[in-house]
């Protein structure tokens, strides 16, 4: 995965605060470092206080994949690339 050089800087600072150096530690997971799934969004990151605080409290977290799928559009990805991302399915 290419990560935009923009966000290295603040990917590595994230790292380096919250993911242990197990290479195959997650990026984003729940304090235990398990997976953050759908069912404990809300638990483990405060979901629908978070986006109520943003002003979008009919925000899903669904809703980012297709902003996601947006923006690589945008950017010149093939209408395939974003289905060949980790968890999309044809």
């Amino acid at each position: 995965m290419s990560v935009p050089a923009a966000i290295l800087p603040v990917l590595r600072d994230h790292l380096a605060a919250f993911v242990d150096d197990n290479p195959a530690a997650l990026v984003f997971g729940s304090p235990n470092g398990r997976p953050i799934w759908r069912g404990n969004l809300n638990k483990v990151i405060g979901w629908s206080g978070a986006i109520g605080k943003l002003g979008v409290p009919g925000l899903h977290f669904h809703d980012l994949r297709h902003t996601g799928n947006t923006i690589a559009a945008r950017t010149g990805a093939s209408t395939r690339e974003p289905l060949l991302a980790p968890g999309a399915r044809s």
